[in-house]
């Protein structure tokens, strides 16, 4: 059965990870620590703080869309074909 890591350590995982962009391959090598446990840790990390990675462009912050964000695109999406079609009948209505 495996040792439990302190909260120190699970920081310099996360510090070392993120910060200067080592691998978990090579923190396990170098922490000899297994890579499923490093990957766990940081798994943890991005859950806790509502983290997503970005594909080799670190991490960026989870936003889900609500909702309420969802009733507002399609409000928005409304208004811009009413507008159009507001246009194209002023069009039509001019005298000539």
């Amino acid at each position: 059965m495996g040792r439990r890591l302190d909260q120190a350590t699970k920081n310099e995982i996360i510090r070392l990870s993120y910060e200067e962009s080592i691998s978990t391959r090579s923190l396990a090598h170098q922490l000899k620590i297994g890579r499923t446990t490093i990957q766990n840790v940081l798994r943890e990390y991005r859950t806790e703080n509502n983290l997503q990675i970005r594909s080799n462009k670190g991490l960026q912050q989870n936003h889900k869309k609500t909702q309420k964000d969802l009733l507002v695109k399609e409000l928005e999406m409304q208004v811009a074909v009413l507008q159009s079609f507001l246009k194209e009948l002023e069009r039509w209505d001019t005298p000539k």
